[in-house]
């Protein structure tokens, strides 16, 4: 059964069919109207990373703008962009969003826009819990189901139903790289959004092209944007909610 992640469609390939189910299970299926995307792609995987999928994906989607930043629909519709570097909590509270607060995520990991088409991709690849996070969520009193191969949590449900969208963002989100075992205080300040794109620099393809700078500033033309520092996950959760409500 083909699958696919945004555009891209793919078989995997593989002599260990039981590692081929493992992260088969992770991605979506095709639909039947995805036929018009032409011949899938085999994907060999000869250990459970399912990061050789996802590069496999970026490789397909070149000539689109991509950033290490996560991107969610609250229930009151608006689209909220988180970014940060690695270790800055951004995938566990998109998850403890989606999983306590029914938020739908169009991407965990990587956010793909088109610039010709300026839509936003779903890209649904699955969380990955980095070591400890189970235990920080479930502290939280939010459930997380098990992992697949101990670190993977697919979207399932919690995928949006669309799977490509106007690429404007309502509220984009920095956080900032904290201490898990020290968060300190839970702090959110306005950032402007130049200051924002700034930040996404290095964590992103803006610098590739000027086209990509110039439309990624565009998306965020009526954009809210904030830094967030410190707190727990469930302080993030309630006062990143209250961003979101209607001012």
């Amino acid at each position: 059964m083909a699958q696919k992640l945004g555009r891209f469609v793919f078989t995997l390939e593989s002599e260990n069919t039981a590692l081929c189910d493992q992260i088969g299970s992770l991605f979506p299926q095709c639909k039947d109207s995805d036929g018009e995307a032409g011949a899938p792609v085999a994907v060999p995987v000869q250990d459970p990373d399912v990061r050789t999928v996802v590069n496999y994906a970026l490789l397909y989607h070149y000539g689109c703008i991509w950033a290490d930043a996560a991107c969610l629909i609250a229930p009151n519709g608006r689209k909220v962009f988180f970014a940060g570097a690695s270790h800055s909590g951004k995938s566990t509270c998109a998850l403890a969003l989606a999983l306590c607060r029914q938020w739908k995520v169009v991407s965990e990991d990587i956010t793909l826009f088109d610039p010709k088409t300026d839509e936003l991709l779903q890209f649904s690849s699955p969380f990955s819990l980095k070591p400890g996070g189970h235990e920080r969520l479930a502290s939280n009193n939010i459930h997380v189901p098990i992992p697949v191969m101990d670190e993977w949590v697919p979207l399932n449900g919690m995928a949006t139903a669309f799977e490509t969208m106007p690429a404007d963002i309502d509220i984009a989100i920095f956080f900032q790289v904290i201490d898990k075992d020290a968060p300190g205080p839970l702090v959110i300040s306005d950032l402007k959004s130049s200051e924002y794109v700034r930040r996404l620099l290095p964590i992103s393809n803006l610098l590739h092209s000027e086209v990509f700078m110039d439309k990624f500033s565009s998306y965020l033309q009526k954009a809210r944007c904030y830094q967030v520092s410190g707190g727990t996950i469930s302080q993030r959760v309630t006062d990143i909610g209250e961003l979101v409500a209607p001012q």
